[in-house]
């Protein structure tokens, strides 16, 4: 999962389920720079299929990071990231 404040171009909060689709999980996030609300993106960790930094590399263009976090339940986990 993964949350992000971005520009304020957009205006919205959005939860975006990716399905465990690596594609629509980098696509969302690039929505949620540019999304002026907060943008929810589960099982971002699905990303790691094509591309292992894509998270280090979303920290890195600087955008404002609210919270990145692991939960846990008893059948599964989720990375959840909140910008």
């Amino acid at each position: 999962e993964v949350i992000i404040k971005g520009n304020p171009n957009i205006a919205g909060n959005f939860v975006f389920e990716t399905f465990n689709d690596h594609r629509i999980a980098m696509a969302m996030s690039i929505f949620a720079v540019l999304n002026k609300g907060i943008s929810v993106i589960k099982n971002v960790e699905c990303v790691n299929k094509s591309y292992p930094n894509f998270v280090n590399d979303l920290f890195s263009l600087k955008i404002e990071v609210i919270s990145f976090f692991i939960s846990i339940s008893l059948s599964s986990f989720e990375y959840v990231l909140i910008v």
